[in-house]
């Protein structure tokens, strides 16, 4: 009962002219080529497409996913190459293997993504998406997806700061007596707010998400 508190306080906190509060959990370096498909909205019936399994998918839905991956690369894979040639440290994945991840989710609906990885060039990767659906959050869902932590995790906001919130407006409302994780992208930074005694992570100059308590890196740097 007490998280549930907490997270209709978040949502109602960060969208309070809104139904639903979503989140996008998409991870940097990750590049998705949308290849035209159109989201399938299966509200009720999210047992005939997932499952506990390896890969998540109903044997049938597997099945279509892998066809549709094969055709795709027998069609496209030459010209899809072209637009890599310029990029010496690309390689070709050996697997193209089908992965099934969160593109985004609220507090009752959740957008999952089929997809394959085409490629990759140090820490980025291309994926080609296959389908893309979106369920009701139920019991097998969230438990295949791990969404109750995933929403525990992006719902944290203190004061006005929450996910997608600019780097700018978070040191208009918390200021700039933070300590920062060092060596890091400027794409991707960890700060620590002592006095909040919260971690924030950053992603492209915008809020990924808040963790209270102070990390690891932070005892680390001071002993």
């Amino acid at each position: 009962m007490k998280q549930l508190i907490i997270a209709l306080i978040a949502m109602t906190a960060i969208h309070s002219n809104a139904q639903e509060a979503w989140f996008v959990p998409v991870n940097i370096g990750q590049h998705t080529d949308t290849n035209n498909v159109e989201p399938v909205e299966v509200y009720e019936h999210a047992d005939s497409i997932f499952q506990q399994s390896t890969s998540k998918l109903t044997p049938a839905i597997e099945q279509e996913v892998e066809a549709m991956r094969d055709k795709w690369m027998a069609q496209h894979h030459d010209t899809y190459k072209e637009r890599f040639n310029e990029m010496p440290a690309f390689a070709l994945d050996p697997v193209n293997a089908i992965e099934v991840e969160v593109a985004a989710f609220s507090n009752v609906r959740v957008t999952i993504d089929v997809k394959f990885t085409y490629g990759h060039s140090r820490w980025h990767h291309y994926a080609i998406l296959l389908k893309r659906f979106e369920v009701w959050r139920n019991e097998l869902v969230d438990e295949l997806f791990q969404l109750e932590a995933l929403w525990e995790q992006y719902s944290y906001f203190i004061e006005e700061v929450w996910h997608g919130v600019s780097a700018e407006k978070m040191m208009e409302q918390l200021g700039k007596d933070f300590v920062e994780y060092p060596g890091q992208s400027l794409q991707f930074r960890q700060v620590y707010y002592a006095n909040h005694d919260v971690e924030i992570t950053l992603q492209n100059n915008k809020v990924k998400y808040l963790t209270p308590g102070k990390p690891e890196w932070v005892k680390l740097m001071r002993n």
